[in-house]
């Protein structure tokens, strides 16, 4: 539309112009008849009277000829001009019939594509309730999810908890099977260490018997001439065979473990009843126990602890 007022007071414009310029025409040709009657007056008047003055009248020939050649010069490029206005003219009017026609077929092309957004502003409204409701099926989804979510993640945290709790468990009966380990080593060194001093204890007292066997021999082949100086040498042997039994006896007490395995269920207060008759003498298993014990509530079967003297 805008284009078609550009055009139209474009034409009007144009059509203006032409009109002045026909007037200018027409002047023009009415100053051109002028002077043709004058020259033909002129040449009258040179034909008629031979008069003084003829070189006057051919310079005012000669001056009328020229702007008259002027004029047909101007004349000729104003009907050029009028015709090259003309032709823009009936460009213009052809430019604004094409352009109404173009004009006609925006505004269908217009109504059409109108037509369609009309259809989409449809569709997009559809499509924008179908999201609205698919968006609150899905807040409801998300809500159960949230829900399940928070229950595996609270169920998580009591799994990773328990992991971290039976880590540290296991990592502490590792501690206690190493310890154990080297206790029953140890013990294993000791009791080989002790049945040989027991053996060779018993070695001893054996040999004691048998020289106390010989002397008795001797003495019932000998006769009582002997018997003091033989009885001396049993009292000696006898006391001899006292101490290394003593000895032995101590050995045997010593192999006896100082130690005691803890079972399922022990606690230090009941292993404390049990040695000392006092179950808040647990301290002291505890105090000479602490390189095994981290806390003194927990305490797990197999352990070996040393149990102090009274």
């Amino acid at each position: 539309m805008k284009e078609k007022g550009q055009l139209e007071a474009l034409l009007i414009e144009q059509e203006g112009i032409l009109q002045t310029k026909d007037l200018e025409k027409e002047e023009l040709i009415s100053k051109l008849e002028d002077c043709t009657n004058q020259i033909n007056e002129l040449k009258g008047k040179l034909v008629q009277q031979e008069i003084e003055g003829e070189e006057n009248y051919v310079a005012k020939l000669s001056a009328l000829t020229e702007e008259k050649s002027k004029l047909e010069n101007q004349l000729k490029i104003y009907q050029d001009l009028l015709s090259e206005k003309e032709d823009t003219i009936v460009l213009i009017k052809e430019q604004n019939e094409e352009s109404e026609k173009d004009i006609v077929e925006k505004d269908k092309t217009i109504t059409q594509l109108s037509e369609n957004i009309k259809g989409f502003e449809d569709q997009i409204k559809e499509i924008n309730e179908q999201a609205a409701k698919e968006k609150e099926k899905k807040l409801e989804k998300e809500t159960v999810y949230t829900d399940k979510l928070s229950l595996l993640t609270g169920e998580k945290s009591k799994l990773e908890t328990q992991l971290k709790a039976s880590q540290e468990l296991l990592s502490e009966k590792e501690s206690i099977i190493t310890a154990l380990k080297e206790q029953n080593e140890e013990s294993e060194k000791n009791i080989v260490d002790k049945d040989k001093a027991i053996a060779e204890l018993s070695e001893s007292i054996k040999e004691f018997e048998n020289l106390v066997t010989e002397i008795q021999e001797q003495m019932a082949l000998e006769g009582k001439e002997k018997e003091t100086e033989y009885a001396d040498r049993l009292a000696l042997l006898k006391e001899g065979k006292d101490i290394i039994e003593t000895k032995l006896a101590e050995a045997i007490k010593k192999s006896i473990p100082d130690y005691y395995e803890v079972e399922k269920g022990d606690s230090l207060w009941n292993i404390a009843e049990r040695f000392y008759n006092a179950g808040d003498k647990w301290v002291r298993i505890f105090e000479a126990n602490m390189n095994k014990i981290k806390n003194p509530s927990i305490i797990y079967p197999y352990q070996r602890f040393k149990i102090p003297k009274e």
